[in-house]
């Protein structure tokens, strides 16, 4: 078997797929009318105005920056072009993935890490999996500069509420239609495209420009978003900003959803941690995720613990075109280096 065989057969065998995050502009938001009613129960959000005197309105300062603009703030933890406010829109505080109260939730017990986690392991999670980055330690001055400005951000919600209700369930669950790659592609080029670009390279750095979906400026296969019931979720409340073509905010259907998170995530991305990633053990892969339980459906991989179980998973709907995708990439990648040695 050739060595492109190989590549194609161990993709096929580990069900290897891709999904992924869709981000956009950090300063609108326009989310379905449920969305918008779960986020009157929020507590009032201070302005930055409100930002006390002297070090901790620094730190606060400093925080916000980092979070907003986190590629062009940070760029020696950030290995791509986003930046949070790619995906939590109006540093946090709008209806697309809120953070408003979000240090309530922690410690939390995190199955992908099979351990329980505080806020700092999130954030560098965030780093190393959505950013594809190094993450900053915890004791870092960064880090604390970031958990202040959430803190800051969430001093109107009572410690003791942990549910947030004006935060909606963002995955999609139960049976998901087959995805439609072509469909896919045809409301991509209708409602994405124009911020997103044509190839999904994005439309600009930073927090006001449509992301990468997919390349070596986008998230990796290991972030959170890289889940077809994540993606489709997050497209289906959020997406498009504003009106593209026959498509109005809040107007796709599951279907449609779907049939988009699949397409963009049918894209070849970068498929492992940056060496010395702090989230995954010491591990040259995402396959020691989920250590004590099985992975989830959707899951882009196949890790360790589902390997020895025996439980590995067969391709998935969208898998041929990202195995094909990935098998062009490689050669492209080859090609580029053997015209550079010979120059």
């Amino acid at each position: 078997m050739g060595k492109w065989g190989k590549v194609a057969l161990f993709l096929a065998i580990a069900g290897l797929i891709v999904v992924g995050y869709v981000g956009w502009k950090a300063v609108a938001s326009y989310p379905t009318s449920n969305v918008m009613a779960q986020l009157a129960s929020m507590p009032p959000v201070p302005s930055l105005d409100e930002v006390p005197p002297g070090p901790e309105g620094e730190s606060i300062k400093r925080g916000h920056e980092y979070f907003v603009n986190t590629a062009a703030a940070l760029p020696e933890y950030v290995g791509n072009k986003l930046s949070c406010a790619s995906c939590h829109a109006d540093g946090g505080t709008g209806p697309s993935l809120n953070l408003v109260g979000i240090q309530n939730v922690f410690p939390q017990y995190n199955s992908r890490s099979g351990t329980d986690i505080v806020l700092e392991d999130r954030i560098q999670q965030c780093f190393e999996r959505s950013m594809n980055g190094i993450a900053p330690d915890k004791d870092s001055q960064v880090m604390k500069d970031m958990v202040a400005y959430l803190e800051f951000i969430s001093k109107n919600v009572p410690k003791d509420m942990k549910n947030r209700p004006w935060v909606p369930k963002l995955a999609l669950s139960g049976p998901l239609p087959t995805p439609n790659l072509a469909n896919g592609e045809k409301l991509y080029q209708q409602a994405c495209a124009a911020c997103h670009g044509v190839n999904g390279e994005g439309s600009g750095f930073g927090p006001t420009q449509g992301p990468a979906l997919w390349g070596d400026d986008s998230f990796n296969v290991g972030a959170g978003m890289a889940r077809i019931r994540t993606a489709a979720g997050f497209i289906q409340k959020y997406m498009p900003k504003i009106a593209m073509g026959t498509k109005a905010p809040g107007t796709l259907t599951t279907q449609e959803a779907v049939d988009l998170a699949a397409y963009i995530l049918s894209h070849p991305r970068p498929d492992k941690p940056q060496p010395g990633a702090k989230t995954v053990n010491g591990a040259p892969t995402w396959e020691v995720d989920w250590p004590k339980a099985e992975q989830p459906d959707d899951v882009a991989y196949i890790t360790q613990a589902m390997r020895e179980k025996g439980l590995d998973k067969g391709p998935l709907p969208w898998y041929t075109a990202y195995a094909e995708r990935m098998i062009q990439a490689a050669k492209a990648k080859e090609a580029e280096q053997k015209a550079a040695e010979t120059r």
